[in-house]
C-alpha cells in the first residue's frame, strides 16, 4: 500500500539503530569516575549521534557535564573547545572557590578578570607555564562539579587541549571522566592524540569504542527508522548499503533525496526504489547534498551559504548578518534549513551544519567571489562578538583576503596563543604574516623583530618549525627597502636565535653585521657581544672572544633589567670559565644561593650549573660539588624540568672523576629516561660508557663511544667531544692501536691548541702525547706538552695541572731518564690526583711508579705498590684495570687472588636500596609527590627510580611493579624507617 496524502513527503529523522551494543560500552564504561572513553571513527559513520544519545539518556545528569567540539581550523586557537565550553556554562566565577592559581586563567578569559585573581608571575620554563594553566582549569572543572568531560572531533585539536586531556586522563583521582570522538585517519602521526589512546594512568578505566560501517541488516534498520518504520525492500537496501558502503551519514543523505525527489515507493508496506532510479550515490555526498540543498528556497540556500562558511556553531544573528537577508526573511529562511535536516539547532540556539561533510559539499560549491565575500561578512559579523573569537577572525579575514584585519588578529592571536604557553601556534601565526608579501614591508618588519625576538625561542619549539622561522627572517633582512637600523633588530636575535640552534658560524655572521646599526639599543648590542664570546663552533682564539665579553662587560647600561643583567652575566660567567679566564670565578661567587622570584631562580639555577661543570674542567671538585648541590637544590625548587638532566649528568661525572661510583650505573641509566632533549643527557652517556669500560666491557664500550662521538660531533659541543675522544683513543691504546689512538685524538688537539683552551684538555693531552712517544714521535710530544704548560701558565686549574705533569712524566720516560727519577715523577702525578681527589687517575699513576720501581732494581717496593694499586681499583670498581694489575704480579712471581667480580655494587637487576624505598611507598598507595616529600626528592627523580624498577622486573605499569615487587618479596614488611605505614595494597 502506497502512504496517503497525509504521510509527509520528507523522509523522517534517523532512529539511532545499529549501535545498541556501542551504546552499552559507553553506559558501562562512564560508570567508573575517572574513565577515559574514546569513540573513534570515519566522518559520517555516527560519532556524535551516540555521543548525543548517550547525553539524552538517564545515565547522565546534565548538571555534571561539560562540553565542546574542536573546530576545523587551521591555526586551532588554545584550549578552544574546553574554553568555549566553560564560556557557554556562564558560571557565577565570583561564588566560587578558587584560589590563587586560578589568576592563570585571565588569559583564556578576559571577560572575567574583574572576578579571578592576579595573574601570577611569569615562568620562564613553558612546560610548567601550561601545568600551572591546565591546574587551574582542573580546578576550575572542579569547582564547578563537572564529572564528564566531552569533546569531540579530536582531530583537529590543538596541542594544548591535548596536553590538558592527558593531564586530565593521568588524574583519574579528580573524578573527571572523558568521552572523546575522534577520526582515526586525520589524526596526524605526530599528535599526541595517539599518546591519549594508547597510554593508560594505574587505576584509570579506558574504554576505546569503534565505530564501523553498517553492514545491511543494520543499513535496512536505519532505511525503515526514516521511512515511518516500515520494512524496506531488501535489494533495495543491499544495493544503498552497495552504493554508501554502509556509512550512515550517506546512507541518511541518500534516503533525504530519494524521498525528497519521489523516487521511493510503498508498495503492500514495502518501501522499495522505483525501477528507472539509478542514484549515483556517495562516496560522493557531496552531489545529494547538494541536490537537497537546491529543493529549498533562494534565503534558505543563502543561509546555508552562511553557516558553510561559519562552520562551527553560532548564534541566529551572526548567521543572519553573514547570509545578508532581512531579519524578517532570514529567520524564516532559518527555520526552513533546520527543518530540512541539513542545519541543527543545539539547546542554546546556536545553528550549524548537521554533518560536517554536508558543510563541506555547501562550501565547496561557493565560487571563490562568493567565498571571499562570506568570509569578509562573517569576520566583520565575528568582530561584534564579545569575548572575540580571535582564531576565527584570523582565519575568516585572511580568507577574505583582508589583510590589514588578518594582521591585526593574527597578532593579537598569537600574543594570546604564547601567553597561554601556546608557543607552536603563536609562532606559526606570526610566521605566515612575516612571510605575507601583500603585508606592507614596514607591517612584516614591526612583526619580524616580534617573532626574532619571541623568548619562546628559548623553550621548546619544533626544530622543523624553527627552521622555518630562521628562513623568513633571512629573506626579510635581504628586502629590498628594509631601513638598516630594522635590519639590524632582526638580525641580531636571529644571531641568537641561530647560535642557540647550534649553527654558530651563521649566528656570529649576522651578530658582527648587526652590532655596528645597533647604537642605538646598547642591550641588544651587550646581547650580542656576549654571544660572540661563547667559544663554540668558531676557529677563533680565546683571545677574540675574551675582548667581546670585555666589550659587552663595559657596554652593559644602567637601564637594562636586573633578570636581564643577572642572565648576561651568568653567559659571561660560563664563557669566561669555557674559556680558562681566572676573572670568571669573581662572578661565580656572587651567584645567589636562594631566589625570591621564579627568574631570578631561573638565572641563578643556569649560573651554578654552569659554574659547576666548569669547575669539573678546572679540577676544581670541591666547587663543583657546591655549585651543583645548589643548582640542583634551586631546580627542585623552581621546577625548572629542563634543567634537572644537565644538572644530574654533571654530578655523575664528577662522581666519576672523584671515585664515587657505587650505583653510578644505575643512575646514569635513568637520566634521560622521560624522552625529553638529548643534548642535556650526552655527558651522562659518556659516564655510562666509561663505567664499561672499566667493568671491562672494552669492546662494547668502543662500539658506543664511537656512536657517540659522531653524535657529539653533531652537537658541536668541543669541551664534551674532547672528553668523548679520549675515552675512545684510550681503549684503543690500551689495546696497542696507537695509529687509531692518534687519530681519534688529532682533530679534538688541534681545535684546543688553534683556540687556545686548554682547560680543555686534562683527559686528551696525555693520552695524546702517550700515543705519540710510544709512535716515536717524542719531538711533537715534547712540543704539546710545552704548549700545554704555557697554556695554563698561572690558572689555579689542579686538574689541568696534573694532567701535565702526567704528560711530563711520559715524556721523560720516553727520553730514558733514569727508572727511579722517572717513578718519583710519576708520585708526584699521583699525589697531585689524589688532592683532587681523583683516585682511579692516582691508581693508574701509582702504577706507572710502580714499573718504574721495578726497572729501578726496587723490586719489592715496585710488587708492594703494585699489590696496593690492585686493591685501590677493585675498591673504586674499576675491575678491568684491576685484572691487568693481577697479571703484571703474577708475570713477576707473585701469587695474587683474581678479580672477584661485584668490588663495586652497581646492583644489576637487582633494586637497589633507594629503589626499594620508593617501590615500598608505592605499594602503600602514595603518588609519586608524595613519595618525594618523604623522602626529600623531586617526583622527577621518583620517576626515574620507578622507571628503573619496572625495567628491571619486566613490569609494564606501576600496578604491575607494585604486585610483581610483592610477589617477589622485595618490598619489605615495614616501610622506610621513619615513614608510617599507609594506605595502599598492603593493608
Amino acid at each position: 500500500m502506497t502512504p496517503g496524502p497525509s504521510v509527509p513527503r520528507r523522509a523522517m529523522a534517523p532512529g539511532f539503530v545499529g549501535r545498541e551494543h556501542e551504546f552499552f560500552q559507553v553506559v558501562e564504561a562512564l560508570r567508573n569516575p575517572g574513565a577515559v572513553v574514546l569513540v573513534e571513527g570515519e566522518a559520517g559513520v555516527g560519532k556524535s549521534r551516540l555521543v548525543q544519545e548517550f547525553l539524552r539518556s538517564s545515565a547522565v545528569s546534565d548538571d555534571t557535564v561539560l562540553f565542546g567540539v574542536c573546530p576545523p581550523f587551521r591555526d586551532p586557537f588554545t584550549l578552544g573547545p574546553i574554553v568555549a565550553a566553560l564560556r557557554a556554562t556562564s558560571p557565577d566565577i565570583a561564588s566560587l572557590q578558587l584560589d590563587g592559581l586560578a589568576g592563570a586563567l585571565r588569559p583564556l578569559f578576559p571577560e572575567w578578570a574583574g572576578r579571578l585573581p592576579p595573574v601570577p608571575e611569569s615562568l620562564e620554563d613553558a612546560k610548567a607555564e601550561r601545568h600551572r594553566l591546565f591546574a587551574a582549569l582542573i580546578q576550575l572543572l572542579g569547582q564547578l562539579g563537572v564529572s564528564l568531560l566531552v569533546v569531540e572531533d579530536l582531530h583537529w585539536a590543538d596541542e594544548s587541549t591535548l596536553e590538558f586531556l592527558l593531564l586530565v586522563a593521568s588524574q583519574p583521582r579528580d573524578g573527571i571522566s572523558l568521552l572523546l570522538t575522534f577520526r582515526p585517519d586525520d589524526v596526524p602521526s605526530d599528535s599526541l592524540l595517539l599518546r591519549l589512546t594508547s597510554r593508560m594512568a594505574p587505576g584509570a578505566f579506558r574504554q576505546r569504542v569503534s565505530l564501523s560501517t553498517f553492514d545491511v541488516t543494520r543499513t535496512t534498520a536505519l532505511m525503515s527508522s526514516m521511512l515511518y518504520d516500515e520494512p524496506v525492500d531488501e535489494s533495495f537496501a543491499s544495493y544503498l548499503q552497495e552504493r554508501t558502503e554502509g556509512l550512515p551519514l550517506a546512507v541518511e543523505e541518500s534516503v533525504r533525496l530519494l524521498r525528497d525527489r519521489s523516487s521511493l515507493e510503498c508498495r503492500d508496506g514495502v518501501w522499495e526504489r522505483r525501477d528507472e532510479v539509478d542514484l549515483d550515490v556517495p562516496p560522493l555526498v557531496r552531489d545529494a547534498v547538494l541536490e537537497r540543498v537546491q529543493s529549498l528556497s533562494d534565503d534558505a540556500q543563502l543561509v546555508l551559504r552562511a553557516a558553510a562558511v561559519l562552520s562551527d556553531s553560532v548564534d541566529v544573528d551572526t548567521i543572519i548578518a553573514v547570509s545578508d537577508l532581512p531579519k524578517t526573511h532570514a529567520r524564516a529562511a532559518i527555520a526552513e534549513a533546520v527543518s530540512s535536516g541539513l542545519l541543527g539547532e543545539d539547546q542554546s540556539g546556536l545553528v550549524a551544519f548537521r554533518h560536517v561533510l554536508a558543510s563541506k559539499a555547501m562550501y565547496d560549491a561557493l565560487s571563490a567571489i562568493d567565498r571571499r565575500a562570506l568570509h569578509l561578512r562573517a569576520g566583520h559579523a565575528l568582530e561584534n562578538v564579545r569575548p572575540q573569537p580571535v582564531a576565527r577572525l584570523v582565519s575568516h579575514f585572511r580568507k577574505a583576503n583582508d589583510l590589514g584585519n588578518w594582521a591585526l588578529y593574527g597578532e593579537l592571536a598569537a600574543e594570546m596563543a604564547i601567553s597561554a604557553g601556546d608557543d607552536s601556534t603563536g609562532v606559526v601565526l606570526l610566521t605566515d604574516l612575516v612571510n605575507a608579501l601583500e603585508l606592507p614591508l614596514r607591517t612584516r618588519s614591526r612583526l619580524a623583530k616580534r617573532l626574532a625576538g619571541a623568548e619562546v625561542f628559548r623553550r621548546s619549539v619544533d626544530g622543523d618549525l624553527v627552521r622555518k622561522v630562521i628562513d623568513s627572517l633571512r629573506l626579510i633582512v635581504t628586502t629590498d627597502g628594509m631601513v638598516a637600523r630594522d635590519i639590524a633588530e632582526i638580525r641580531s636575535p636571529l644571531g641568537r636565535l641561530l647560535m642557540q640552534r647550534a649553527d654558530f658560524e651563521a649566528g656570529r655572521a649576522e651578530l658582527e653585521k648587526a652590532i655596528p646599526d645597533l647604537t642605538h639599543d646598547p642591550e641588544e648590542s651587550t646581547r650580542a657581544m656576549v654571544f660572540l664570546g661563547h667559544p663554540y663552533g668558531s676557529t677563533w682564539h680565546v683571545s677574540k672572544h675574551i675582548d667581546w665579553l670585555r666589550r659587552a662587560a663595559e657596554m652593559q647600561p644602567d637601564s637594562m633589567s636586573d633578570i636581564d643583567k643577572m642572565a648576561l652575566t651568568v653567559d659571561r660567567m660560563t664563557t669566561l670559565l669555557l674559556l680558562g679566564e681566572e676573572s670568571g670565578w669573581d662572578l661565580a661567587a656572587r651567584l645567589p644561593v636562594v631566589a625570591s622570584t621564579v627568574k631570578e631562580g631561573l638565572q641563578a639555577t643556569r649560573g651554578h650549573g654552569n659554574a659547576g661543570y666548569t669547575a669539573m674542567l678546572w679540577g676544581r671538585y670541591p666547587a663543583a660539588h657546591h655549585h651543583l648541590s645548589t643548582a640542583l637544590a634551586l631546580a627542585d625548587a623552581g621546577r625548572f624540568e629542563r634543567i634537572h638532566d644537565p644538572i644530574l649528568s654533571s654530578q655523575a661525572h664528577l662522581d666519576w672523576f672523584t671515585g664515587q661510583w657505587t650505583g653510578l650505573a644505575d643512575r646514569v641509566a635513568t637520566i634521560g629516561h622521560d624522552g625529553g632533549e638529548r643534548l642535556p643527557v650526552l655527558e651522562a652517556i659518556l659516564v655510562a660508557r666509561l663505567l664499561e669500560a672499566a667493568e671491562g666491557n672494552v669492546h662494547i664500550a668502543e662500539e658506543r663511544l664511537t656512536g657517540l662521538l659522531v653524535e657529539v660531533g653533531g652537537q658541536q659541543v668541543p669541551d664534551l667531544y674532547v672528553g668523548v675522544a679520549a675515552a675512545l683513543a684510550s681503549l684503543q691504546l690500551d689495546q696497542g692501536r696507537i695509529h687509531e689512538a692518534l687519530q681519534v685524538t688529532q682533530l679534538p688537539m688541534q681545535e684546543i691548541t688553534r683556540k687556545g683552551a686548554w682547560v680543555w684538555a686534562t683527559e686528551i693531552a696525555p693520552i695524546r702525547v702517550e700515543a705519540m712517544v710510544v709512535s716515536g714521535q717524542v719531538e711533537e710530544a715534547r712540543w704539546l706538552t710545552t704548549a700545554f704548560a704555557r697554556g695554563i701558565r698561572g690558572l689555579e686549574a689542579p686538574a689541568p695541572a696534573a694532567a701535565l705533569k702526567l704528560c711530563q712524566a711520559l715524556l721523560a720516560q720516553a727520553r730514558g731518564d733514569d727508572p727511579a727519577s722517572v717513578a718519583r715523577r710519576f708520585r708526584d702525578v699521583a699525589a697531585t690526583w689524589e688532592r683532587l681527589p681523583r683516585p682511579f687517575d692516582a691508581a693508574l699513576a701509582h702504577e706507572r711508579e710502580a714499573e718504574n720501581l721495578i726497572a729501578a732494581d726496587m723490586h719489592e717496593e715496585g710488587v708492594a705498590l703494585l699489590s696496593d694499586v690492585r686493591t685501590a681499583l677493585v675498591d673504586i670498581g674499576a675491575l678491568a684495570d684491576a685484572e691487568r694489575v693481577v697479571s703484571t704480579l703474577r708475570g713477576y712471581g707473585v701469587e695474587v687472588r683474581g678479580v672477584q667480580r661485584g668490588g663495586r655494587r652497581s646492583y644489576g637487576d637487582e633494586l637497589s636500596p633507594r629503589e626499594i624505598d620508593v617501590v615500598s611507598l608505592l605499594v602503600s598507595g602514595l603518588t609519586n609527590k608524595e613519595i618525594g616529600k618523604l623522602l626529600v626528592l623531586s617526583p622527577k627523580t621518583i620517576a626515574r627510580h620507578l622507571d628503573s624498577a619496572r625495567r628491571k622486573l619486566g613490569a609494564p605499569s606501576r600496578t604491575a611493579l607494585a604486585v610483581k615487587a610483592m610477589e617477589a618479596g622485595i618490598v619489605p614488611d615495614e616501610p622506610p624507617r621513619g615513614i608510617p605505614r599507609l594506605r595502599g595494597l598492603t593493608q
